[in-house]
């Protein structure tokens, strides 16, 4: 049976019962095999301009070794975190580890022209034989007293793929960002299926204002519909979802996304491709997450791509 929650007053107790359905007594996944099947619920990333702002818990920079190596890990409240959010199972022998941080600015890249400082983290995967089989970076930057989280790689190789893996690592590390009072992620959604992927985990369309989001929208639509002609039923949702963001509503790629979802299931539950879907891969787009202080993602490290965000004239 899925889990359900109706109301944001069952929100602990849906946390707790998501966290016991997908772990063992000693804390570790217990969904089978690399963690197949294991979802969670997740919401939209909050809006830029409505949301309680985080408060950062730690200050990227305050710590004054420049390099150290993921052995020296053992002390101060940025070690803690980097730890807590980059370190852990990932169900089926699968771990993750961090190998080495760099605290220099030279080697953390600016946001928007502005000075920060911070700490570049890299790691590693490692299968249940100890063999690494995929890698990640990962920028914590102070900007402007706020903490800015930057997604920069996570290669998984190949064979070790559709097991879960970086869905179970990037949720482990969101939870942990909320935590450390972040206050963004940023990234490029981009590569294979990133355009699509980070689409339905929540992830918002980086822009400055309206117009800067119509445009973007505008040329995901353009390509997408270039390479993927709409017909039917798809063809009407995307004219609807595109007369919405010209009247200034807050279309994101998770809609696009959802095009022809439905059906595509009504008509076979196992389904795995949509309009929407095929539209978005082999895209590239900047995506940017917010954390809302007052309402917490709710990813059990388990999985961010189900996000409960449905306009209503989608139904």
């Amino acid at each position: 049976m899925p889990l359900e929650i109706n109301l944001i007053e069952d929100l602990n107790t849906y946390i707790e019962e998501l966290y016991n359905r997908y772990h063992g007594e000693d804390g570790r996944f217990a969904s089978g095999p690399g963690g197949r099947g294991a979802k969670a619920f997740s919401r939209m990333s909050a809006h830029p301009d409505e949301r309680s702002v985080p408060h950062p818990n730690i200050t990227a920079g305050d710590e004054a070794d420049d390099n150290y190596s993921a052995a020296t890990l053992g002390h101060g409240s940025v070690a803690k975190w980097i730890k807590s959010a980059y370190t852990g199972d990932l169900g089926g022998g699968y771990k993750s580890e961090v190998t080495f941080v760099d605290h220099s600015v030279a080697n953390v890249p600016p946001i928007d022209e502005l000075d920060n400082n911070g700490y570049m983290i890299q790691g590693h995967i490692v299968d249940p034989k100890n063999q690494v089989v995929g890698e990640f970076t990962r920028y914590i930057m102070n900007v402007d007293g706020a903490l800015v989280v930057t997604h920069e790689l996570l290669d998984i190789e190949n064979p070790h793929r559709g097991h879960g893996l970086a869905d179970r690592f990037n949720a482990r590390s969101v939870a942990a960002y909320q935590e450390m009072g972040v206050d963004r992620i940023i990234l490029s959604a981009e590569l294979e299926v990133g355009a699509y992927a980070w689409a339905r985990q929540g992830f918002r369309l980086d822009a400055a204002d309206d117009v800067e989001r119509m445009d973007s929208l505008n040329y995901l639509i353009a390509a997408g519909t270039r390479n993927h002609r709409p017909q039917g039923d798809d063809r009407k949702d995307l004219d609807t979802l595109q007369n919405a963001s010209d009247n200034g509503e807050d279309v994101q790629p998770i809609d696009l996304a959802a095009i022809g979802e439905a059906r595509a299931k009504a008509a076979d539950p196992n389904a795995t491709t949509w309009w929407g879907k095929e539209a978005l891969l082999g895209q590239s787009w900047k995506g940017v997450y917010y954390f809302d202080r007052k309402n917490p993602v709710t990813a059990a490290a388990v999985q961010l791509e189900y996000a409960n965000r449905r306009p209503a004239w989608w139904l």
